[in-house]
């Protein structure tokens, strides 16, 4: 019955999505509220004798930056309930079995998918900066004149959107285990709070 198995990939997708918004928070709230809580407190006075710039930021800087942060979540979310969806539908190129490459092949595209997602966000980082994209893609990140490491995730949404787009075409275009994306994401979430 289609409108039966329609209504049963949507559940699933939509328990997917929820699923990975509470991973995302959770990963988030902790790196970002970890390092806040050691750069504004237990570090931060060593620091602010090392620097003349090394101040607390401002409640609202840093309410404004989470609630980027968290509408960057929720698609976050959805990129990583598309992903998991395609994965179940057979139509990735992720895999479980950590033999099936060999253990070698973890570490090795490991390695190859964060050098390419760094590539990637520095050229699409520097096209939001051309003035006719800036407005509309990037400013809401700049809104921090300094940044906190509650920023590391306040992007507008649509440069969120396309920040996602790179790990939903990896994941289409090269063999990856299940670990490795769950490594690259947590190097790239601890690298962009840091």
């Amino acid at each position: 019955m289609p409108l039966i198995d329609d209504l049963y990939e949507w559940n699933r997708f939509a328990f997917y999505g929820l699923a990975f918004l509470g991973i995302i928070l959770a990963r988030y709230f902790a790196i970002a509220g970890g390092l806040h809580l050691f750069f504004y407190s237990a570090g931060g006075d060593f620091l602010s004798q090392r620097t003349a710039r090394f101040a607390a930021p401002s409640g609202a800087a840093i309410r404004q930056d989470i609630q980027l942060s968290s509408c960057s979540a929720v698609i976050f979310a959805l990129c990583a309930a598309a992903i998991v969806s395609g994965y179940d539908a057979g139509i990735t190129r992720l895999y479980a079995d950590v033999h099936s490459y060999g253990l070698w092949y973890l570490g090795v595209s490991y390695g190859l998918v964060l050098v390419l997602q760094d590539t990637y966000f520095y050229f699409v980082h520097r096209l939001f900066h051309h003035p006719k994209l800036f407005r509309w893609f990037h400013q809401g990140h700049h809104h921090s004149i300094d940044p906190t490491p509650w920023t590391s995730f306040a992007f507008d949404p649509p440069e969120a959107v396309v920040q996602s787009l790179f790990l939903i075409a990896i994941v289409f275009i090269m063999p990856l285990h299940f670990i490795t994306v769950i490594a690259v994401l947590i190097t790239m979430t601890v690298w962009a709070v840091v």
